[in-house]
Parts: structure tokens; C-alpha cells; sequence
């Protein structure tokens, strides 16, 4: 006899309605804790959309990014960056219809989960297009970028559009999410970290790294040798020796010549006072040695400082650039095709009111030199400087934004002057 077939789904509930399906319960159900559910709370933890970046067992996968942003209405593009996962920027494409645009920038912030408002920096220009009326190259093809933020984060990216009439298009964002491959401890606190180091840091974080290694293994005595142990043995005898020496000194001068009879009181008192100015006179010594020393170091220390710091004067160069050394740098030297990495602030010479900058240790100003992503006056102020330096650039206004001017911070006919200083030059 064939075995009997069991009833099908519609079988056994085809006959119901729809009411009768809903308050159907499940033998396997299990209520649900309010506590251990995912909630908005772990959301802003490990991120919105790492289920859907993950497979069945847990394992952050990689997904393409590839992010339009509109140029109208300063609108804002989210990403999420899950816990595990991290955001990786390749190149930024401009794509417009035509090219009668001021200026258009990329900005760009990032909001941690441990952050409040108010700790949350401000958007940063991370890509920065000057139409070609006002000295830039247009629309390139694409514009390399250097990018990578760790999760979890959240992402946030605008467009700032100069002058703001101006409409159509957007900016394309492309990138790599990928997995961190469990280097990034999710119960660590989070840290800030500088994106550069000076070359006096990197001296200093050496010679201290040097001290630390001699002190732990000075302090070990454990693991010395027995030729150290023997010479450690030698010198405190040898300064045992010394010590006894120069104590007796003195009694022997005091002592009568009458063998090993007792002192009497005045020759005690004289022998102490004998002792008390001798342990001043070494103390004394010892702390003139130690301000020679300090004192020399101070000196040097001056001394190193007056050597990278520029005494040149105004320099006018052509096209009526004026530029001044504050600190002269000593790292690579800034060429056209270099990626430079700056720090700068933008003021306006006749009214001295501030209508740029640019001081994030994340984020600082990244283009390439000679290719028109910043005004010809900026980019012909940075030659000759190197990794390191600071300038002061004046910047007359046809190497700047003209007889137009740049929205109502920037007016017509207006001269700059740019503070800049070079971070890195790669």
C-alpha cells in the first residue's frame, strides 16, 4: 500500500479567513524581550544597514558605494558605516550640464556614536571644483580621493554650490565598504589619532621608546649577565671606597697625634662644622650641574627653533603675488602633480572678516598641485614651499575671483591673503 501523502498548507488552512489566520499562533512561538531586542539604541551602535552587509553567520561582507548627491538644496546623503566595517572613498565624479558655476564643493563630516552635538565637527571640504572663469580647470573626468572611516559612523555628505542659482546636476561619490577583518575591537573606547607627525615627534616618540627599553631592562636585574653583575659589584666598591675616604679625611686632619686618643669637644665641633661645609660644597655642585645643564639644553633648544624659523621678508612675486615664510618646512618639496594635504585660512584683505578655513586633523584640504582644483593664486603661492613650512599668501584679485567676486562673503575685486600651512606632500 502507497503511504499516505500529509495535507498541504492549503489543505489544512485554505478554508480559514483571514481573521481566523491572524490569530493563528505557532507551537515554536516565544515571546519576545523588549530588552534584547534590536533597537534604535543598538542601531546608532553598530550601524542601520549591518544585517544587510552581513551573511547568515555574522561575516561583514564588502559592497560597492556609489552615491549620487544632488546640487540643489544643500541636501544631505547618509551613509552608515556598521561596527566591524570599514568606508573606503577611490574617486569623486562632478557631473553637470554646463560649466558656468563658480564653484562647487564636496563637503563632508562624520558623527560617532559617543558623540553629542556639540562634539560633532562641522562639515569639511573634501573636494573643491572652481569653474574655469574663475581660474580652474571645469569638470575633469574624475578626482582621485583618499578616504577611509572606520565604523561604526555615520557619513554625511552635501554639496555647497556658488552662486546659488545655479541648478542641474550632482556629484557622483564612488567607494568600497569592506570588512575590518576583526582589527578593531568593538569595546575599546574610541580614540582620536593624527592624520601626520612632525619630524620632531617622531625624533622625540623614538628617543623616549630608547629610554623606556634601557630603564626596563636596567631595573631587571634578573636577566644581567655575570660579567655586568661583576662590574656592578666593582663600581659600588670603588664607591664605597670613596665615600669612606672622604669621611676620614677630615678626622684624620683633626686628629691629634696621639694615636687613638678621644676628641675633645671643641675638636668634635670643629670636625662637624669641617663635614657640614663639605656636604654643601657637594650639594652646591651638584645643583650647578644640573642648571649647566638645563641652561644648555634651553640654548639648544632655542637654537634649533631659530634655525627653522624664516627671517626673509615680503617677497613680491609674479602676477603680484606677495608671499612671506613664517616657518620654513623640511619635508618634500611642493611640484605640480603632487598631492598636497593643507591647513589654511581664507581672510578677506580690506575688511579682514574670515570667509574660509580649513584646521581638521581628519579632514584637511587634499588636491593636487597644477591641476586647477584651487585658484591660481593659491597654487602659485605654494611653490617653493616644503612638507612642513607655513606661508602667509596675498593673493591680488584677478589671481582670485575677479570682478565677480564669490557669493556675499567674497566681493568683487576683493585681494586675499591665505595662512597655509603644508601638512604632507605625497
Amino acid at each position: 500500500m502507497a503511504p499516505k501523502k500529509p495535507p498541504s498548507a492549503l489543505d489544512t488552512y485554505g478554508h480559514l479567513s483571514l481573521d481566523a489566520l491572524a490569530a493563528l499562533s505557532d507551537a515554536d512561538d516565544e515571546e519576545v524581550d523588549s530588552a534584547a531586542a534590536f533597537d534604535s539604541d543598538d542601531e546608532r551602535a553598530y550601524g542601520r544597514y549591518f544585517a544587510s552587509n552581513s551573511d547568515g553567520g555574522g561575516i561583514v561582507r564588502s559592497r560597492n558605494l556609489a552615491l549620487p548627491i544632488p546640487l540643489q538644496h544643500r541636501t544631505v546623503r547618509i551613509v552608515e558605516i556598521a561596527a566591524g566595517s570599514k568606508l573606503t572613498l577611490s574617486s569623486v565624479c562632478l557631473d553637470v550640464n554646463t560649466c558656468d558655476f563658480d564653484r562647487i564643493q564636496l563637503m563632508v563630516r562624520c558623527v560617532y556614536p559617543h558623540q553629542t552635538m556639540g562634539q560633532v565637527d562641522d562639515f569639511a571640504c573634501l573636494v573643491n571644483y572652481l569653474g574655469a572663469q574663475r581660474g580652474g580647470a571645469g569638470v575633469s573626468p574624475s578626482t582621485p580621493v583618499s578616504l577611509e572611516v572606520m565604523g561604526p559612523c555615520t557619513v554625511e555628505f552635501r554639496a555647497e554650490v556658488a552662486p546659488a542659482s545655479f541648478v542641474g546636476g550632482g556629484i557622483n561619490v564612488f567607494g568600497l565598504i569592506a570588512p575590518t577583518n576583526g582589527l578593531v575591537d568593538e569595546d575599546e573606547p574610541f580614540r582620536y589619532a593624527d592624520a601626520f607627525l612632525s619630524e620632531d615627534e617622531e625624533v622625540g616618540s623614538e628617543s623616549e621608546g630608547e629610554g623606556d627599553s634601557e630603564s626596563a631592562s636596567g631595573s631587571d636585574g634578573a636577566r644581567a649577565g655575570p660579567k655586568a653583575k661583576k662590574k656592578r659589584k666593582m663600581e659600588d666598591a670603588a664607591d664605597a671606597k670613596q665615600t669612606k675616604q672622604q669621611t676620614d679625611e677630615p678626622a684624620s686632619q683633626s686628629t691629634p697625634a696621639t694615636g687613638n686618643a678621644k676628641l675633645s669637644k671643641s675638636q668634635r665641633k670643629k670636625l662637624a662644622r669641617e663635614k657640614a661645609a663639605q656636604l654643601e660644597e657637594t650639594l652646591s655642585a651638584a645643583r650647578n650641574d644640573v642648571d649647566a645643564a638645563e641652561t644648555k639644553k634651553s640654548q639648544k633648544t632655542k637654537t634649533d627653533t631659530s634655525k627653522r624659523k624664516s627671517l626673509t621678508r615680503e617677497r613680491r612675486l609674479a602676477g603680484g603675488l606677495v608671499v612671506s615664510d613664517v616657518l620654513l618646512g623640511t619635508g618634500a618639496p611642493v611640484k605640480p602633480g603632487k598631492r598636497i594635504s593643507l591647513h589654511y585660512t581664507g581672510i578677506v584683505k580690506k575688511t579682514g572678516a574670515t570667509f574660509d578655513k580649513n584646521h581638521s586633523k581628519q579632514h584637511p584640504l587634499v588636491f593636487r598641485q597644477g591641476t586647477g582644483e584651487v585658484i591660481r593664486g593659491l597654487e602659485r603661492g605654494l611653490e617653493g614651499m616644503k612638507a612642513g613650512g607655513e606661508r602667509v599668501i596675498t593673493v591680488p584679485s584677478k589671481l582670485g575671483y575677479g570682478t565677480k567676486g564669490a557669493g556675499a562673503d567674497i566681493p568683487p575685486d576683493a585681494d586675499l591673503v591665505f595662512e597655509v600651512k603644508v601638512l604632507k606632500v605625497g
